[in-house]
């Protein structure tokens, strides 16, 4: 489920920003596991992701609407300090930007010189 939501949310910046008319938002809502019949048409009981995580899902119904009026971008439900959110995303987006050029780092570089015949 983590990985699912860390892809979301990398891809969400991009994706929103090419899909989405100018001045609209787009926020995403990184919920977790909530109590639904899908477990059981999975074939995995609703007891299989530890109690402590799944959420109702009016809980996270209630978060997600809350977020948006908040004006967040992304909205985690179970997190509970939202600065934390706001450290990572500076972080990732520093990241994206020096990650983000036309030539591969120094240490991919390989040496394609062709072996000299012995």
């Amino acid at each position: 489920m983590a990985r699912h939501q860390g892809l979301c949310i990398g891809f969400q910046p991009v994706a929103g920003a090419r899909a989405r008319p100018e001045g609209y938002p787009d926020p995403s809502c990184t919920a977790g596991p909530d109590r639904n019949e899908f477990w059981d048409i999975a074939g995995l009981p609703i007891h299989h992701p530890p109690s402590a995580i799944v959420k109702s899902p009016e809980d996270m119904v209630d978060a997600a609407l809350a977020g948006l009026d908040q004006g967040e971008a992304v909205t985690i439900p179970g997190l509970p300090d939202n600065p934390e959110w706001d450290r990572f995303d500076v972080a990732r987006r520093a990241m994206a930007e020096r990650a983000e050029r036309a030539v591969q780092a120094p240490r991919y570089n390989v040496d394609r010189t062709p072996p000299t015949p012995a």
